[in-house]
């Protein structure tokens, strides 16, 4: 089970050992090697205070030594090890305002959020596991250290992280645990924005969607218009958004598959996701709700551009795979025009044209060149044909002469 920890995270053990310091695998590393999967990193606990850790290993990196973590660098990978400690008050719900270094493990472990990461790990000794981590990982089970409230005090983003956890795992919370974290939700409201973005992402890509029924009791405090479509969608959310692929983009555009695409990106950025992605998750969407025709293929493919639209494709499969009837009949018709639309190529952005602004000086200036553009854009989109210079220079030309100078663009579609 434990032929996964790496060789520098047994370097580090070795090294603290040798010079008669205590050195344990502790927190989700152990949970995952219980659970017999890979952790992607490692993070050692020991008695050693942070000056005598950089006395003995080389390379390391101040990170946050204020709280006792130093960062040890082996092998140009990096391993947190942090000093056994007890945390002081909390006064924000979220951080100590100071730490105080202990020499006991036990003490150590006892200031963690739930059992299963109240474990530690030593390959020579075992296990440490004073709160039975190991008997509540058997029963699937997330249980607060200690009691609820106190861990929820302390850090009101382990509200979040018990269902994250939960969505992750397949796991249930403990009743006096989930009861205790939906009495403490409106400490929800003391998280920064990043925070709660953060365990919202992780939290969706969890394979246990079917668990995501308890976020509802948290959303109402997450400021930024979420509650209102969870309650609403809760059931099709469970249903559809663990089918589709195409990453986090291709998840958030099957969780807000409901919600039209314009704020859906307000709401991302709200939620302070990056600009691109929220852009994506809108392009995806847009290209979502384009019935699957010829022409509309084209014209969702060109704003969406070819990898949004093809995970748009994918959407529509997977719902259709989870209904059936008519609308796999659709999604087939969908799936098929994008494969003919990526093969032969027709032109489906303004790039695309045989034609560019410096053609159309003289025929049209300022905002009415854009609006020429996006004309003839659409009239190629519906006729793929008419993408030859000639052809799109006296179209530009009729469409100006008709129009006059203060055409809009009506007549793309």
């Amino acid at each position: 089970m434990f032929d996964v920890i790496d060789e520098g995270a047994i370097y580090i053990i070795n090294g603290l050992n040798k010079n008669n310091y205590e050195a344990y695998l502790v927190g989700g590393c152990v949970r995952d090697m219980i659970l017999q999967k890979k952790p992607e990193d490692f993070d050692v606990a020991t008695s050693a205070s942070p000056d005598e850790v950089k006395s003995i290993f080389k390379k390391t990196i101040d990170t946050g030594i204020q709280h006792g973590t130093v960062t040890v660098r082996v092998n140009n990978k990096s391993y947190e090890v942090t000093t056994y400690r007890i945390d002081g008050e909390y006064k924000d719900n979220r951080r100590p305002s100071n730490v105080k270094f202990t020499c006991s493990l036990e003490n150590d472990l006892a200031r963690r959020d739930f059992t299963m990461n109240a474990i530690a790990y030593h390959p020579q000794i075992g296990f440490v596991d004073p709160f039975d981590g190991q008997g509540d990982i058997n029963r699937k089970i997330i249980k607060a250290v200690g009691e609820p409230g106190q861990r929820f005090n302390e850090d009101a983003l382990r509200i979040l992280r018990a269902v994250r956890f939960s969505v992750q795992l397949g796991f249930d919370i403990s009743p006096p645990t989930i009861k205790s974290a939906i009495e403490n939700a409106h400490l929800i409201k003391n998280l920064s924005t990043e925070r709660i973005r953060d365990e919202f992402f992780k939290t969706i890509q969890g394979r246990y969607f079917d668990k995501f029924k308890l976020f509802a009791e948290f959303a109402p405090y997450i400021d930024v218009g979420l509650a209102g479509y969870i309650k609403e969608n809760m059931d099709n959310i469970v249903k559809y958004a663990p089918l589709c692929g195409g990453g986090l983009t291709g998840l958030l555009a099957m969780f807000f598959y409901n919600y039209p695409p314009d704020k859906t990106e307000s709401l991302l950025k709200a939620l302070k996701a990056s600009s691109s992605l929220a852009r994506s998750a809108r392009l995806v969407l847009e290209a979502f709700h384009t019935p699957a025709l010829g022409y509309t293929i084209r014209k969702a493919a060109g704003i969406a551009g070819y990898e949004h639209f093809e995970i748009t494709v994918g959407m529509h499969m997977s719902i259709a795979e989870a209904e059936g009837g008519p609308y796999m009949a659709y999604a087939e018709k969908l799936s098929r025009g994008y494969d003919s639309v990526k093969l032969n190529g027709p032109p489906i952005t303004l790039k695309d044209l045989d034609i560019n602004g410096g053609d159309l000086h003289g025929v049209a200036e300022g905002k009415l060149m854009g609006w020429v553009l996006k004309y003839l854009m659409g009239m190629v989109l519906k006729y793929p044909f008419y993408n030859k210079k000639s052809l799109l220079m006296a179209l530009a030309k009729r469409y100006v002469e008709k129009a006059g100078p203060n055409a809009h663009c009506s007549n793309f579609i």
